[in-house]
């Protein structure tokens, strides 16, 4: 009885694995206005986050506030987009959780060859990485290499299809 339970669990994880890797072959995050749910001709977003001082009153219903020198910066992310909606560069500032009442900067860029990601770059404090995708004439991924901080190749994932789906990814 115990081998036969075995061997059903077994059987359902053997049986999960090729749904989740069917995600593999999609492509990368393409980041948009569409992607943000924006519309029209947007070009640049900011977003600030401020946190009122202790014991004080605020609504939520009011429209709009301007914060004064008792608010305090919880959060900002500010976003630059193309002229066809992808987004080029996040520039955001969260709090960093090794230093109270300092936000730590991170910023992402995005570089595009026609509507495809072929690259992204994300830098935070001193240490930047970034991913270089390629892709085949068809659209689907061929490999993505993946730098360091000294642009050191830390590691590369390729992608291997068969009739059109991804067989293996080594």
């Amino acid at each position: 009885m115990l081998h036969m339970r075995l061997s059903v669990i077994l059987f359902c994880l053997a049986a999960s694995f090729p749904a989740t890797a069917q995600e593999y072959d999609l492509l990368p995050a393409q980041h948009s206005l569409q992607y943000y749910r924006l519309q029209g001709p947007v070009l640049r977003m900011l977003e600030k986050q401020w946190l009122p001082p202790q014991d004080s009153l605020y609504y939520d219903q009011t429209a709009s506030f301007i914060p004064d020198q008792n608010y305090r910066l919880e959060s900002s992310c500010e976003m630059t987009f193309d002229s066809s909606g992808n987004v080029l560069l996040i520039q955001s500032r969260e709090p960093d959780e090794r230093k109270r009442k300092e936000l730590k900067e991170k910023i992402q860029f995005f570089y595009y060859q026609g509507k495809q990601l072929i690259a992204y770059s994300n830098k935070e404090e001193d240490k930047t990485d970034s991913v270089a995708f390629h892709y085949r004439k068809n659209g689907q991924i061929d490999h993505y290499r993946v730098f360091g901080n000294k642009q050191e190749l830390l590691y590369k994932m390729t992608y291997v299809y068969k009739n059109g789906k991804l067989n293996t990814q080594r």
